[in-house]
């Protein structure tokens, strides 16, 4: 009795109490291992890696003797030489002619409503008569006074004389107004001053202010009273005879002068071709959205349009030759580099133009280092001309010396690296030991599992894959985590410990 006396009284407690689950840590220990392995497997599984690289492709080709030209491309308007616009006044009331027929000096093409004008015309006619009847009387006085007296004679012939001379002056008021009425009505009358083509014309009782083109009809109405207007155009057609109307920019005017040559391409023949020279250069600017242009007008060479159907109208594309070179060394402009502010080519290393002394002065102090690609050498070269795709070389190369046309390629790539980690097996068994003694059974983690036969000890083969697992000869005391409580393909390390307290 004495020795049971001396059993402290909270022994009992101790063996026969259980602590809740929430406060025991083996649990909680358990759930953080399987967050942080699961984490750790994620982030180490296969990852994506992109880039690129990028590689020379050379092309090679051969300096020979050509021509360079330098050209301005105009956009522009094909027109006959010969072209007149008739105009008048007044309302179209006959129209003999249509689009498209051909006429000749002389013939009537319209004409203009002159009905005004008779009432006019009839009252010059009557004032220039009445005028011509007061003539021949003051001629009569005239002549009777002369036959009488001497002293009256004097008197009478001086006044006589004087009515003569006014009368005569009237009637050539009234004739000089009748002319002018008549003349009105004969402009009424319109004729076509040229043998050609009738270009556009206006309609009968329309406005000539907007006449018809290409037989299209216009807007009616009677002309503006005091202003002329566009009653018909006329070209003639029937020769070579056309010119270009462009509008060069601001910023080539200076380079188009008189007497250059030209091409011109026209948009209805996609392989004719004609030729042409620049006549003049307009010095008055026009401005649309924010561009200034200047007109230039290219005459047409008419050998070069002989057989060809050029259309009044026609919109062309033309290339002013503004410099050029012939029969000189030419290479293609791709050919063309630049290292340290030289242009120059690229040629085989150790080649002759490579291994002359000037090329490799300039290779020696020139290029950056890495730029030249390999097996190539910089040579500098002097340039002049510049053409649409080629250059003319005036030193640096020999005719029939190759060059390379250097063309980075950029490739992308793409790869996927492996799994970095063995992953955890099947989670079996169950969570034994501390709640029904059989712990963590059966496959565990990836390696033996979780076991024992109480709550105050964890055992087993390996629970990462590892070697360890959870051991401890009570509780969590003892080595703790240790062996390889999560590892790669094989690896010991992971989590290692001392003494994880007893439960």
């Amino acid at each position: 009795m004495q020795a049971e006396e001396s059993i402290p009284s909270n022994s009992t407690e101790v063996s026969h109490h259980k602590r809740p689950l929430w406060k025991r840590p083996v649990p909680w220990i358990a759930a953080i291992v399987i967050v942080g392995g699961g984490a750790a497997y994620w982030s180490l599984s296969g990852q994506t890696a992109s880039g690129s690289t990028t590689t020379d492709q050379i092309r090679w080709v051969t300096a020979q003797t050509g021509n360079v030209q330098q050209t301005v491309n105009l956009a522009g308007t094909l027109e006959p030489e010969n072209e007149v616009t008739l105009t008048g006044n007044g309302t179209i009331t006959e129209v003999d002619v249509k689009v498209g027929q051909k006429v000749t000096k002389g013939q009537v093409i319209a004409k203009l409503d002159s009905s005004s004008l008779q009432p006019q015309l009839t009252e010059a006619e009557a004032a220039l008569q009445a005028a011509e009847a007061n003539l021949s009387q003051a001629e009569s006085a005239s002549s009777t006074t002369s036959s009488g007296g001497s002293n009256g004679r004097t008197q009478s012939a001086g006044t006589s004389a004087n009515s003569v001379a006014q009368a005569q002056a009237q009637v050539t008021e009234a004739q000089a107004q009748v002319n002018a009425i008549e003349q009105e009505i004969d402009a009424d009358t319109i004729t076509s001053p040229i043998n050609g083509t009738v270009m556009q014309v206006a309609s009968v009782n329309q406005s000539s202010a907007s006449s018809s083109t290409s037989g299209s009809s216009a807007s009616s109405g009677q002309a503006s009273s005091g202003s002329e207007n566009t009653i018909a155009v006329i070209g003639d057609l029937s020769t070579s005879d056309y010119e270009v109307q462009a509008q060069v920019p601001q910023a080539d005017a200076s380079s188009i002068k008189a007497g250059q040559s030209a091409t011109i391409a026209l948009t209805t023949s996609g392989s004719q071709t004609l030729t042409g020279t620049v006549t003049s250069i307009g010095l008055v600017p026009q401005s649309s959205s924010s561009v200034t242009t200047y007109p230039v007008t290219i005459q047409v060479n008419g050998s070069s349009a002989s057989g060809v159907q050029l259309l009044p109208g026609e919109s062309v594309s033309v290339n002013v030759i503004v410099q050029q070179a012939k029969n000189v060394l030419v290479l293609p402009t791709a050919a063309l580099t630049q290292q340290r502010g030289q242009t120059g080519v690229y040629v085989q290393a150790g080649g002759s133009t490579a291994g002359s002394s000037a090329a490799a002065d300039a290779v020696a102090g020139g290029g950056y280092a890495g730029q030249t690609p390999a097996g190539l050498q910089f040579v500098p070269v002097t340039v002049g001309v510049y053409g649409e795709n080629t250059v003319q070389i005036k030193s640096g190369l020999k005719q029939g010396e190759e060059v390379a046309i250097v063309t980075p390629i950029t490739t992308s790539t793409q790869s996927t690296s492996g799994s970095r980690s063995s992953g955890f097996g099947a989670i079996g068994g169950g969570y034994g030991g501390a709640l029904s003694g059989g712990g963590f059974a059966g496959g565990g983690f990836g390696g033996g599992s979780f076991s024992g036969s109480t709550r105050r000890s964890f055992t087993g083969s390996g629970s990462f894959s590892g070697s360890g697992g959870f051991t401890g000869g009570s509780g969590l005391s003892g080595s703790g985590f240790s062996g390889g409580a999560y590892r790669g393909a094989g690896g010991t390390g992971g989590f290692t410990g001392g003494n994880g307290g007893g439960l």
